[in-house]
């Protein structure tokens, strides 16, 4: 969005003494940790999945051997989204500029940290658009960046998703309720137990890490950071400390959101795909010799899968 003139020129030529923005450190990229870049080099994203043969069947003796064959399956196409935003200074402004010291000076910064202002907004805009799948993970309503379905027809988490092979169903959404001990280990059962599209059982899951809100903060310390069980039979040894559980603490989340998302970090296909990183230009407008300051991104996210992935929504 623009910057009015208006609010330009009142920053710019009324603040007399001191003028300065309440800020904290900044908060370093999260979404990288619980997504992976995708390829972006294409004018889109396509990918489809295939599907191998699978258990071998009983055959007689002297009968028929059983056949099988390969299936491609569904073709998934991201696009990728534009986001902007920008600076807009009137043509009087700028001439006031010249002459006037104090705006010369650019006593506010606005100018300056403009650049600044902007990539700390493509990542804030990127951290959001990625919460989404914990936010929208059960939703299949469509918006303007988020698909409703994906590959299979469902929504990302269902405990309804069926292998192409043997219709073998298989879930990735736990029931809801508020983090446990239990539920968690539950969570981590379900990441193992989630087959291959054949309906053929994985290995056990090596690497897990678990994306959580504020909310939850304090409560994911004492559950995965404790030697002794949580809650109940306080004298067993907690199978999850020995687990090593990546605890991703994601404050983008909304402060009230009770869920948390269990991933697999090898095998997971939460994917971001940056096409543009943010760009910044400055161009005058011909017909009011206004100049806009501009900063342009391309960005998306999806899921090639859904397996490797567990969400609690917490209700």
């Amino acid at each position: 969005m623009l910057q009015t003139v208006s609010k330009f020129e009142s920053l710019l030529f009324k603040t007399q003494d001191r003028h300065f923005q309440e800020k904290r450190d900044s908060i370093e990229d999260i979404y990288t940790k619980f997504t992976k870049a995708g390829d972006a080099s294409q004018a889109d994203y396509r990918s489809v999945t295939s599907v191998g043969i699978g258990m071998m069947g009983l055959t007689a003796q002297g009968g028929m051997m059983h056949l099988d064959e390969y299936e491609m399956g569904k073709e998934w196409v991201v696009s990728y989204k534009k986001f902007s935003t920008g600076m807009l200074i009137s043509e009087e402004a700028i001439d006031d500029m010249k002459s006037n010291k104090r705006a010369r000076e650019d006593k506010v910064k606005l100018l300056q940290t403009f650049a600044t202002d902007a990539a700390e907004a493509a990542q804030w805009t990127c951290e959001t658009q990625c919460t989404d799948f914990l936010i929208r993970g059960t939703s299949t309503v469509v918006t303007a960046t988020w698909p409703g379905v994906f590959r299979d027809g469902l929504a990302l988490f269902s405990a309804a998703h069926v292998t192409q092979k043997g219709a073998v169903q298989w879930s990735n959404l736990q029931a809801g309720g508020p983090p446990t001990q239990l539920s968690i280990q539950e969570a981590v059962t379900m990441l193992s137990n989630i087959p291959d599209e054949t309906g053929r059982p994985q290995a056990n899951v090596g690497g897990v890490a678990i994306v959580y809100g504020r909310f939850n903060e304090w409560r994911m310390d004492e559950i995965l950071g404790t030697e002794f069980a949580v809650d109940v039979d306080t004298n067993n040894i907690n199978p999850l400390k020995n687990k090593k559980i990546t605890k991703i603490l994601d404050p983008y989340l909304p402060p009230t959101y009770p869920g948390y998302m269990v991933i697999d970090t090898k095998w997971h296909e939460l994917q971001h795909f940056m096409k543009k990183k943010v760009t910044l230009n400055t161009d005058v407008d011909a017909m009011t010799g206004n100049r806009i300051h501009r900063a342009i991104m391309r960005f998306a996210r999806s899921a090639d899968s859904a397996k490797g992935i567990i969400l609690n929504s917490g209700s």
